[in-house]
C-alpha cells in the first residue's frame, strides 16, 4: 500500500487533511479527516494519521507500506512494538515492512486535554471522572461523524450532535466535530472491533497540533480484557511527540461507571446514548443488547426513571429472549447478581436469568448460525459498505 500526496485544504469553512491511498490491485482513493476551520491550527500536515489508521488493514492483507511523506518519529519507533502486540492476539495479522521518506519530532506548548466523546457510558464516565480529578480537566470533546454514525445518516447525526452540543454548553467546554471516511476504507479489510481504536488514534494524530493529551475510553474492566481495537496495552503506543494518548476505563465495570458517575450527572441522564442499531432512526431503541444492559444498570442505580433518552420500559419478554454473545454475558450476570442481592424487581431478575440460561443452552447451535451470519456480514461490509445491515436496521428488522 502507498500513502502519498498528503495535503491540507480549506473547503466551505472546513479544514481537510487528505492523502491518496493505493492498495495493491485497487485504484487510487482518498482518505480524509475534516474539522471546522477555527481548529485548522490543530491539524498537522503529515502522513502519521494515515499510517496509524491503515496499519491493521495492511497487516491483515500482508501488504507492505510505503509512505511518501513525513511520519512522527515517536510513532514510527513504536510501530515494531505495536505489530508485535497485534500479532500476539492471533487475529490473523502479519508483520509488514514500512518504508518512510522521513520522520519529524514536534514540540508543543499547549495544555489542552481532549476526549473522544460519543455520549456513551464509557466516554461519559471518563469525562466525569476527570472533572473530579486534580490531574487536569478536559478542555475539548471530540465527536466523530463516520465512526458509529454513517456519513450518509444525516438525520441521526444531527440529532446526536444537538445532544453533544448541549453537553458542551452545559459543561462549558469546547466541541470539535470531526468528519472522516476512515471506516468506509477499513471495513473492507478488517472487523470494526479491531480497527476502531486505530481510527481514533489516527484522528488524535491528525489533531496533535492542539493537544497535550487525548483520552480514549475503553469498555472493558481488567478482568474482562481481550484482544480489541481499544485496549490499555495498545492505545498509549499510538502516541506522538506532542500528544499522549491515554486509555481509561479498566478500573470500573459498566455498572460501576453508571453508579459512580452517570447516575450523579443530570446532563448525562438527559443525553446518554448507547444504541448502535438505532432501529428506525431512534436515539436509543431500548430493545437491543446494548440498550438493555445499560437500562438494567440504570435500574440498579435507581435512576432509570430519570434517564430521558430511554423512553420505553424494560420489556421482560424481549429481555428473556435476547440473544447474547460470550463477551456480553458478564453485563447481564452483574446486573442479575445486584438485583438478587437487593431483592428488587423479581420479574426483571427472572428475565435476565432466562436470558443467560438460553445463552448457555444454545451455545453449540448458535455458534454455527453465528458463523454463517458473520460470513454474510463480512461480504456486506467488504463489498457493500454494510448497506444491507444499515437498511435492515433502519427499517427495524434487526
Amino acid at each position: 500500500m502507498i500513502i502519498e500526496n498528503v495535503n491540507v485544504s480549506q473547503i466551505r469553512g472546513k479544514t481537510r487533511l487528505t492523502a491518496d491511498i493505493i492498495f495493491r490491485g485497487r485504484q487510487r482513493e482518498s482518505l480524509y479527516y475534516e474539522v471546522e476551520s477555527r481548529y485548522r491550527n490543530f491539524v498537522t500536515q503529515d502522513a502519521t494519521p494515515f499510517l496509524i489508521t491503515l496499519l491493521i488493514p495492511c497487516m491483515k492483507l500482508g501488504e507492505n507500506i510505503v509512505v511518501r511523506g513525513t511520519v512522527s518519529h515517536k510513532l514510527l519507533h513504536a510501530i515494531e512494538k505495536i505489530m508485535h502486540l497485534l500479532i500476539s492476539w492471533n487475529l490473523g495479522l502479519k508483520k509488514v515492512m514500512i518504508e518512510v521518506s522521513k520522520t519529524r519530532k514536534g514540540n508543543l506548548s499547549t495544555t489542552n486535554i481532549g476526549i473522544f466523546f460519543s455520549g456513551g457510558v464509557d466516554s461519559y464516565s471518563t469525562f466525569l471522572k476527570q472533572k473530579r480529578s486534580s490531574g487536569g480537566k478536559i478542555s475539548h470533546l471530540i465527536f466523530i461523524r463516520g465512526f458509529d454514525i454513517r456519513l450518509d445518516d444525516k438525520a441521526l447525526y444531527a440529532r446526536v450532535l444537538s445532544q453533544i452540543e448541549k453537553v458542551s454548553r452545559k459543561e462549558g467546554i469546547c466541541l470539535i466535530t470531526v468528519r472522516t471516511n476512515a471506516r468506509m476504507m477499513t471495513d473492507r479489510y478488517v472487523e470494526w472491533d479491531y480497527a476502531h481504536g486505530a481510527v481514533l488514534a489516527g484522528i488524535a494524530a491528525a489533531l496533535r497540533g492542539g493537544f497535550e493529551k487525548i483520552f480514549i475510553s475503553g469498555g472493558m474492566e481488567y478482568a474482562a480484557l481481550r484482544p480489541y481495537g481499544i485496549h490499555p496495552d495498545l492505545d498509549p503506543l499510538w502516541s506522538t511527540e506532542p500528544t499522549s494518548i491515554l486509555h481509561d476505563g479498566c478500573d470500573d465495570t459498566r455498572f460501576e461507571k453508571i453508579a459512580k458517575y452517570i447516575s450523579k450527572s443530570g446532563t448525562a441522564l438527559q443525553t446518554l446514548r448507547v444504541c448502535w442499531r438505532n432501529k428506525k432512526g431512534q436515539y436509543n431503541c431500548c430493545e437491543c443488547e446494548k440498550c438493555l444492559r445499560t437500562m438494567l444498570s440504570l435500574l440498579n442505580a435507581g435512576v432509570l426513571f430519570k434517564s430521558r433518552t430511554f423512553p420505553k420500559p424494560i420489556n421482560n419478554r424481549k429481555l428473556s429472549k435476547l440473544p447474547l454473545r460470550s463477551n456480553e454475558v458478564r453485563y447481564f450476570q452483574e446486573n442479575l447478581d445486584i438485583l438478587v442481592q437487593n431483592k428488587k424487581y423479581p420479574e426483571v431478575a427472572q428475565s435476565i436469568a432466562r436470558c443467560i440460561a438460553r445463552y448457555h443452552a444454545g451455545q453449540e447451535h448458535r455458534s454455527l448460525f453465528r458463523k454463517a451470519r458473520e460470513e454474510l456480514a463480512l461480504l456486506d461490509r467488504r463489498y457493500l459498505n454494510s448497506q444491507i445491515f444499515f437498511m435492515l436496521s433502519r427499517k427495524g428488522f434487526i
